[in-house]
């Protein structure tokens, strides 16, 4: 907690330098934005419940927002202030959900998955050209994974949870493989491909 206090005070203190601002804006500032934030507790706001509390909180970014392309004159959009530092794979999801909160949604998990399907026959579509040109299929396949994200958030399960489990499955069978190919004197690299699909699957019955 000391360390982050001093990286707040030395920033501080360098903004104070050039004139930009100073400790005590910051204070300020946060202390602002957790009472316009939070109008249940620091004025006679009511709300029924989480679910509604979630929703004024985000009726309040938005209005923060809107205040912000004013005072700046830029064109708005409401995934302004969804980080790009994020790892790709939980950003795609917040922008999905960002977009979904204008009406930019998919209206039931049947044209989510028509979605899948259609982004993985563009990524056929490139494998099967004459030219393999690395920039389109690159593009296809990042659609192709932006569609099955958004399958995973229809589902209403967390990608990231999703292939966090399907590594560990995929590293405990690959174990068992290895495990199975020694016992049996066979080495994995020379193996033909029906060869090893047949020791997948004899893992995946142990299991």
């Amino acid at each position: 907690m000391g360390d982050l206090l001093f990286q707040i005070i030395f920033y501080s203190q360098l903004a104070e330098e050039q004139r930009a601002f100073d400790f005590n804006e910051v204070a300020q500032a946060i202390s602002e934005k957790l009472i316009r934030r939070h109008p249940h507790v620091f004025a006679d706001t009511k709300v029924e419940d989480a679910a509604a509390q979630t929703r004024e909180w985000e009726k309040i970014k938005q209005q923060e927002r809107k205040a912000k392309a004013v005072e700046s004159a830029v064109n708005l959009s409401h995934l302004d202030d969804v980080s790009r530092t994020l790892p790709s794979l939980m950003r795609a999801e917040k922008l999905q959900k960002r977009a979904a909160k204008e009406g930019f949604d998919w209206p039931n998990i049947k044209g989510v998955m028509a979605k899948v399907y259609e982004e993985l026959d563009e990524v056929q579509q490139e494998f099967d050209a004459d030219i393999h040109e690395k920039e389109k299929i690159e593009n296809e396949m990042g659609d192709l994974f932006f569609s099955c994200i958004n399958l995973s958030r229809h589902a209403g399960v967390d990608a990231e949870q999703c292939l966090r489990k399907a590594n560990l499955k995929f590293e405990r069978r690959f174990r068992a493989l290895e495990q199975i190919a020694k016992n049996k004197n066979l080495q994995i690299n020379g193996m033909t491909t029906d060869e090893l699909e047949e020791l997948w699957e004899e893992v995946k019955k142990q299991e």
